[in-house]
């Protein structure tokens, strides 16, 4: 089982110990109910991963460098 769920995640372009820490924290901690297990299985992990990474995009603000600071 184990070895499934490290193949399915290097499948799904995720680093297989990062996924498998977060999976068995949140099983562990009871952050994710039995109800919500989908969550985690590693389409839709990768999948929440990359929206979050998305919202956090855009709500830090994008600095332009030009090269010139604009203050003297």
């Amino acid at each position: 089982m184990l070895a499934s769920l490290l193949n399915t995640a290097k499948l799904n372009g995720l680093d297989p110990e990062a996924y498998l820490v977060d999976v068995l924290d949140r099983m562990v901690s009871g952050a994710t109910k039995t109800d919500q297990l989908h969550e985690l299985l590693a389409w839709n992990w990768k999948a929440a991963r990359e929206a979050e990474s998305q919202i956090r995009a855009r709500l830090v603000p994008q600095r332009c460098w030009s090269g010139r600071s604009g203050h003297r």
